[in-house]
């Protein structure tokens, strides 16, 4: 585990180290949720709906790496899905080279802003979403599904409800000692 090679080094035995010391913590500052606020307004002026009253999900779909991906058209297919039962505001960074999986990371981001016009509760906020913005987004959101990349950690350092979907990696390695994460972990070591 990830957390005991750190206390290892440290020179603390893992073993004499209590599980909730063991997992990330974050906290949002007052200024954070000022910034969420903007945001909210932006999300109200152009679409109308007001993710501060209504619950939403927040989903994030990228990896830098191809082995840690799911295929985009899966991706569209689930916010299509949680769609239907709230809002889904959907999350990431193009800056970086992003893997291409069955389709490009560009024709996914097509087919999300199509998904967007066409279901009133996809909301795309890729690149528009700074690090203590997306902090807060996930704080009040009510639940993240994410594959094994920051936005996980996140959730779990705020106690935000998350899926996690596993490449290669089992999630034991990075979230064993969080049961209210590992039992929404998703992992297929022979699909990987």
């Amino acid at each position: 585990n990830v957390y005991d090679a750190l206390y290892k080094l440290m020179g603390f035995d893992p073993d004499d180290i209590e599980p909730q010391w063991k997992r990330p913590k974050a906290v949002c500052a007052v200024e954070d949720f000022q910034h969420l606020d903007q945001l909210y307004k932006m999300i109200w002026d152009q679409r109308k709906i007001d993710l501060r009253r209504v619950g939403y999900y927040v989903v994030a779909p990228f990896s830098a790496a191809s082995i840690r991906s799911m295929s985009y058209t899966r991706w569209l297919q689930v916010i299509q899905t949680l769609a239907t039962r709230r809002p889904v505001v959907v999350v990431g960074n193009t800056r970086t080279k992003l893997p291409d999986t069955d389709i490009s990371a560009g024709a996914f981001i097509q087919g999300l802003v199509q998904l967007s016009s066409n279901q009133g509760g996809v909301l795309n906020a890729i690149d528009g979403t700074p690090l203590r913005v997306l902090m807060a987004l996930i704080a009040k959101a009510k639940a993240l599904i994410s594959l094994d990349s920051g936005p996980l950690y996140l959730a779990q350092g705020l106690r935000t409800p998350a899926i996690s979907l596993w490449g290669p990696v089992a999630p034991a390695a990075r979230i064993g000692y969080d049961r209210d994460y590992m039992d929404l972990s998703l992992w297929d070591s022979d699909a990987c």
